[in-house]
């Protein structure tokens, strides 16, 4: 019966300069190179097979507002790693430091993207 009065539909996340252009806006106290961060590594755990969920825009959006808080913003850099782990991991299954489950695997993907990138991670 639902299916008869409600059409089903299966949405994508947005391409990351959409997301970008999303989230620009909202924190407009951030550069659009820590934004276009943020999105690459979502974008890339939501890429990742062997996650079984990835992330809402909410979570590129909450990992925003922590980094242009006034007591994180001078020391973004430093705390960008331990902010990716506690929004992004925490949305996920199991412990970041349990290779084996969700969280843990995503914690490796964040940590393989801040070194490419060169962001110092705590």
């Amino acid at each position: 019966a639902q299916l008869d009065r409600f059409a089903p539909l299966q949405l994508t996340y947005p391409p990351i300069e959409e997301e970008v252009r999303l989230l620009r806006p909202r924190h407009h106290e951030l550069s659009d190179k820590v934004i276009r961060l943020v999105v690459e590594i979502a974008d890339r755990l939501r890429q990742a097979p062997e996650l079984s969920a990835g992330l809402s825009v909410r979570a590129t959006d909450e990992l925003c507002t922590y980094l242009k808080h006034p007591m994180i913003a001078t020391q973004r850099k430093a705390l960008f790693g331990a902010l990716a782990r506690s929004t992004f991991c925490g949305r996920l299954p199991g412990h970041w430091n349990d290779p084996a489950s969700d969280a843990g695997i995503a914690w490796s993907i964040i940590q393989a993207v801040l070194k490419e990138k060169k962001v110092t991670e705590t």
